[in-house]
């Protein structure tokens, strides 16, 4: 057990006490450099960290930069030649349909949400592509049958041609012509007096027409001489010579 403290100890303990309290703190000069240059950096710190704060605030609002624009929705679909699926795009803040852009699955990548609702009010991405593969498939097999009836046609008019070139008498050694000088076409019309043109040939401008007669005569013409004698005749040859073709132009488009 601790001595008690007397009155006169505890009279003294107070006073040395109330000395402490009431005895002034003494700052120094160089104490007081110390506390303004504390005072002064944890200033520039706070400053500079507001700064920062500003700095990220910019860069928050810089991030969306003045040439990103906006989706606001997709109006249409297309594929392309080689297959790739776009979109048309309707940006956000531009209401002219001019303004709207194609754009492939790649460049949408940030409006996700907008390309899955459209694609999924048309059936999806793989329906469009397998159909496109199949309209090509088909495109590519008429005009393959295309060729194959443009090759088959031009043998068979060639043919034709090397026949009737090689089957006329003007194209003898003399030619018949020659032969028959004694004939001479009748003057005015010779609708009556042709039976038939057998051949057109030569270059353009330059084109001669061969005739035969109801006497069995053999003669050649220019056009022009042709035309204006007998041009029924004339014309009834382009007819005979007309090749008609179904409408796969029509069935393409």
């Amino acid at each position: 057990m601790p001595p008690q403290i007397s009155d006169d100890e505890v009279s003294d303990t107070g006073s040395a006490a109330s000395e402490t309290s009431e005895k002034p703190i003494v700052t120094t000069e160089k104490e007081s450099k110390i506390v303004k240059e504390e005072t002064v950096m944890t200033d520039g710190i706070n400053d500079n960290a507001d700064e920062k704060g500003d700095e990220g605030e910019d860069e928050d609002i810089s991030d969306i930069g003045e040439d990103e624009y906006v989706v606001e929705k997709i109006t249409n679909h297309m594929v392309d030649e080689d297959g790739t699926l776009k979109f048309e795009v309707k940006w956000e803040g531009y209401e002219k349909k001019s303004d709207r852009t194609w754009e492939p699955e790649e460049n949408l990548s940030t409006a996700n949400k907008i390309l899955n609702e459209y694609l999924d009010s048309i059936g999806g991405k793989e329906p469009l592509l397998s159909a496109w593969k199949e309209k090509k498939a088909l495109a590519e097999e008429k005009k393959g049958k295309k060729r194959a009836r443009a090759s088959t046609t031009g043998d068979a008019n060639g043919s034709a041609k090397k026949g009737r070139k090689s089957g006329h008498p003007a194209s003898g050694t003399p030619p018949v012509a020659t032969k028959q000088a004694e004939f001479k076409p009748p003057s005015g019309s010779w609708e009556e007096d042709v039976v038939g043109i057998d051949a057109c040939e030569g270059p353009e401008g330059a084109v001669i027409v061969y005739l035969t007669w109801k006497g069995g005569q053999k003669t050649q013409h220019p056009t022009a001489q042709v035309y204006k004698r007998c041009p029924q005749r004339m014309l009834k040859f382009y007819e005979s010579h007309l090749v008609f073709r179904k409408n796969d132009d029509a069935d393409d488009s």
